[in-house]
């Protein structure tokens, strides 16, 4: 399953932590073969999206954009044989990630991490607008991240 991380910002980062966590997430969710492309970006481009995409004139932590969302009444997109599912692009902050990681106690690759599950955990379904959805999708990103991090204090 191809996993492409872009990093556009000017901070040097390692991002093979964040394709084995979105590995390990895409199996477990049985989509091996799907496709997630991974943008590593500052907070400029990342409010620029907000604000055009969902209406909010400030920079956020994770954007998600899904390709397989379905609008009622439109046909299915064909899907060619042979080629991975893909499932959207996930689109992060590092100057938040870095603020967030200050404030979670954590390592910036962890708080990465973190945001990459989240991001994925969006593109396959789960939300978090609701109480229920927060604590299902808290819940799955735990389970998740304390493979790798058994002793963080996980800032969900």
């Amino acid at each position: 399953m191809p996993i492409w991380v872009r990093n556009e910002q000017s901070r040097s980062l390692q991002t093979e932590l964040l394709t084995e966590m979105a590995h390990r997430l895409l199996d477990e969710a049985e989509l091996s073969d799907a496709q997630v492309d991974l943008l590593l970006t500052d907070d400029s481009t990342v409010q620029d999206l907000n604000l055009r995409y969902r209406g909010l004139d400030k920079p956020t932590d994770v954007l998600s954009f899904a390709q397989r969302d379905h609008v009622s009444g439109a046909p299915q997109l064909p899907q060619a044989p042979d080629q991975p599912i893909v499932l959207g692009d996930v689109v992060i902050s590092v100057e938040t990630a870095e603020r967030q990681s200050v404030q979670h106690g954590v390592s910036l690759d962890q708080e990465l991490a973190l945001l990459t599950v989240h991001g994925i955990l969006h593109l396959i379904g789960f939300e978090d607008d609701s109480e229920a959805g927060a604590q299902e999708m808290h819940a799955r990103e735990r389970e998740l991240l304390g493979f790798t991090f058994p002793s963080a204090a996980l800032p969900i």
